[in-house]
């Protein structure tokens, strides 16, 4: 066979699975309704099927890396909605996958005959924090209640809780000295220092040193910064990453704290983040 059409079947092949590989990366059909895969009623999860108790993790050995080990390290979000199909986003998309589900997202509707799936919070400390933790927890409260934030137009529901025992979700108002205790991906990759807020396990952690300096030299209001941080953990809660400014409005999951990169600072999710999220919950 002639190098020339060698080549060239080849090359066709390569098009071939890139654009099988893109495809896989798109969201199904607008229009797709949201409803629990397992059933109709109301989901609330409890710290027995998470496989993963809201008391061991806020009761977490210090190691300086991840709380202790259980048979369940694979984290909350993977073991506590598996049923539901939620796979966890690691990793950048450009913007023709953003664009690709920001449609997905202005066509998505709720099924009016599926319960919410409710998610159950509370609040506890770790260390001496300065900040008062009632005042996390009303900006916490706002912010899941905000249908511009992970309510997904009703498909998710938070429920405040009294005890962390009976939660899905613990928001951990933490001193900055504390977090090391918990997760080492807490710790600025720069230097070192626990200067980040960070989400581990059923854990969402609010670093109580940003919630009183706000962003790293960014002009970012701090009532902005403050609904940002709860956005931002609880979007990887949720299982989202990190992603980069591509222009325009700021991801609520791009390291606004750090540096915006020419983005607008944002403290809401954005539609596309949204139905990265949403999707996982479909059925």
């Amino acid at each position: 066979m002639p190098k020339k059409v060698l080549a060239v079947l080849v090359a066709m092949l390569v098009a071939v699975i890139a654009l099988g590989y893109r495809a896989d990366q798109r969201p199904p059909p607008a229009n797709r309704a949201f409803a629990p895969a397992q059933d109709s009623a109301v989901t609330t999860a409890t710290p027995g099927s998470l496989g993963r108790s809201a008391k061991t993790l806020a009761k977490a050995s210090p190691t300086g890396s991840e709380p202790e080990s259980s048979d369940h390290d694979q984290g909350h979000l993977e073991l506590a909605l598996d049923r539901a199909g939620i796979v966890n986003t690691e990793g950048d998309i450009d913007l023709e996958i953003r664009d690709y589900y920001a449609a997905w997202w202005a066509n998505f509707e709720v099924d009016p005959l599926a319960s919410p799936f409710t998610i159950r919070w509370a609040t506890t400390t770790a260390g001496s924090p300065v900040v008062d933790i009632a005042d996390v927890a009303k900006v916490a409260a706002q912010a899941f209640a905000d249908p511009r934030g992970w309510s997904l137009r009703g498909a998710l529901r938070f429920e405040h809780v009294a005890s962390t025992e009976d939660a899905d979700l613990v928001l951990m108002l933490a001193e900055a000295a504390a977090i090391a205790d918990y997760s080492a991906d807490c710790l600025s990759w720069q230097t070192g220092l626990p200067d980040a807020s960070c989400s581990v396990g059923a854990l969402v952690i609010i670093n109580d040193l940003r919630w009183r300096d706000g962003a790293l030299g960014n002009p970012i209001p701090l009532d902005l910064f403050h609904i940002h941080e709860i956005n931002h953990e609880t979007g990887h809660w949720l299982g989202q990453g990190h992603f980069s400014c591509l222009g325009g409005v700021a991801a609520v999951n791009q390291q606004q704290f750090r540096s915006l990169d020419g983005c607008t600072a944002n403290a809401w999710p954005l539609p596309w983040e949204q139905a990265m999220v949403a999707q996982r919950y479909a059925s």
